[in-house]
């Protein structure tokens, strides 16, 4: 009978460890894609999911590198009623100078507030990267920081001087991994 309460009392304080951890009335993410072409702009993909009715407040904002634009083409979310388990897609035209490709992957965020019981945020962080086989990847940080990957800090000791690689050269490689 003691295991059966013990039980009970930990089965329920999970629950509600659980439920408090709940408050954020959704979440968004920055969808994972390949562009093919490295040509000064690429279109982006925010999943936007609700736990909970929320209204969202304004418009939303995207930081991106000194030097890039990021331009919201579908405004869908501008002070937007969504429902519980509602779900949509922002679109953005995200324009980088050609000219000066950055070496590292570039940091942007998503950013959107909303009101309900108190006013939050919905945050979705990720990363873009211009390949040595001209093209352009963005990634949410779970793709980013997945596993089959290490990135390079910006402090290394490395010569950063732009050098291409076929792409076939690259996607055609069976590589093992011990």
């Amino acid at each position: 009978m003691k295991k059966i309460l013990i039980l009970t009392f930990f089965l329920l304080l999970s629950l509600q460890m659980t439920m408090a951890g709940e408050t954020s009335p959704g979440f968004a993410e920055i969808q994972t894609k390949e562009h093919p072409v490295v040509n000064g702009s690429f279109i982006l993909h925010i999943k936007m999911e609700f736990n909970k009715d929320a209204k969202l407040q304004g418009q939303p904002s995207m930081k991106v590198p000194s030097g890039w634009q990021a331009q919201l083409i579908n405004g869908s979310a501008v002070n937007k009623h969504c429902k519980k388990n509602s779900k949509f897609v922002l679109v953005y035209r995200i324009s980088y100078p050609v000219s000066s490709l950055p070496f590292y992957p570039q940091r942007i965020q998503f950013t959107q507030l909303t009101t309900g019981d108190i006013q939050e945020k919905i945050i979705a962080e990720g990363r873009v990267y211009f390949t040595p086989y001209k093209t352009v990847e963005v990634f949410n940080m779970t793709d980013f920081n997945g596993p089959q990957r290490s990135w390079i800090n910006p402090g290394s000791a490395l010569d950063t001087t732009r050098k291409f690689i076929a792409n076939i050269r690259f996607h055609n490689q069976i590589y093992l991994i011990n």
